[in-house]
């Protein structure tokens, strides 16, 4: 590992880090929403949210919250956050 400050090429865009966190939630008697926030993967039913995490640990931006049938691709598609970032960046 170097040690002098260089930063990869791949690296040098890179403004932090997104994390996806699932939320569990009781049923509902509504058997729509139930659908809705049934994560198959996990066998739950939940809400996930995103949050993009900076390199010093700092929280950058929150997403959130959505159903938890829907897929960590889709989230980020929807919060645009690529979009804000690259906006955001000097």
């Amino acid at each position: 590992m170097r040690t002098d400050g260089y930063i990869p090429p791949s690296a040098q865009r890179c403004v932090g880090f997104s994390d996806g966190s699932r939320y569990r939630i009781d049923k509902s008697g509504n058997v729509i929403l139930q659908r809705r926030c049934f994560n198959g993967k996990d066998y739950i039913h939940c809400m996930e949210f995103q949050s993009t995490i900076g390199p010093d640990g700092m929280c950058m931006d929150f997403y959130g919250p959505v159903p938890g049938a829907r897929h960590d691709a889709y989230i980020n598609r929807e919060s645009c956050v690529n979009a804000r970032m690259e906006a955001a960046q000097v």
